[in-house]
């Protein structure tokens, strides 16, 4: 097994804040309805289950519609 560059480290990196602020918007905004998240932020609730697992990513306009939600440009 190889590895990881630096470059895949820091990828991770940045999945695993938004997964983790994923998460606490869910939980604080949306009382931990998974389902009430998915459809502010424009997507199914499947799609926010794969996103937060891991299986996943985001486009941009997925992740601006996020940005809009938590209040950050």
């Amino acid at each position: 097994m190889r590895e990881p560059r630096p470059r895949d480290l820091l990828a991770e990196q940045r999945n695993q804040r938004l997964r983790t602020t994923l998460t606490r918007l869910r939980d604080t905004k949306f009382g931990g309805n998974q389902a009430a998240t998915a459809r502010a932020i424009g997507i199914t609730a499947a799609s926010l289950s794969d996103i937060l697992a891991g299986k996943r990513g985001v486009g941009i306009e997925t992740l601006l519609l996020i940005s809009d939600l938590v209040n950050v440009s």
